[in-house]
């Protein structure tokens, strides 16, 4: 996607606003519990992750927080945005349905964010990973991830309604007068 500076930093600054008008430590929390719930059914939750999010490490609760502010930026991709209330089945599926049509798009640009905030926060790209030394070996451009991690970009992106729901959000589309 392309768009002239001044149209993207209107962008920028809208998703922030939203960002934190819907409260960004209420959506970072619902994104920890999303994936804690998750990581502890699927038995690869890490000790130091299997706890609430005010007793995350600072780095942890960030990292969360930037997830929680890119939801909105990558919503606005495809005409969608979040707003205070519980999904209807009908917002529910026609919400699901605009993510699970565009999911390598916003796969791509959950990942370019991510990147963003690795490298934002002193992280470089490495052939190994080390979090003591903040070398990442996934900081490569999506088109060059193997399959199982772009697969997991789009497992976020499709899990939005439902982090959504934890932080008594739902997902409309952006013209909806009733949102």
């Amino acid at each position: 996607l392309h768009v002239e500076l001044h149209e993207f930093n209107s962008l920028t600054q809208r998703d922030e606003e939203t960002a934190n008008r819907l409260g960004v430590d209420k959506l970072a929390g619902a994104v920890h519990e999303f994936y804690r719930g998750k990581g502890t059914t699927e038995g690869w939750i890490k000790p130091h992750h299997d706890r609430g999010f005010a007793d995350l490490s600072p780095f942890d609760q960030a990292s969360n927080r930037a997830a929680a502010r890119r939801v909105p930026a990558i919503l606005a991709l495809v005409g969608l945005k979040l707003v205070d209330g519980i999904a209807t089945a009908t917002e529910r599926s026609e919400a699901q349905a605009v993510l699970s049509f565009h999911a390598d798009l916003l796969g791509e640009a959950e990942h370019d964010g991510w990147m963003d905030w690795h490298f934002d926060n002193g992280w470089s790209q490495s052939k190994v990973r080390d979090d003591f030394r903040q070398f990442q070996n996934l900081l490569i451009p999506y088109s060059d991830l193997p399959e199982k991690e772009k697969q997991k970009d789009r497992l976020a992106i499709s899990s939005y309604p439902d982090i959504a729901e934890l932080a008594g959000l739902k997902i409309v589309p952006i013209g909806n007068a009733k949102a």
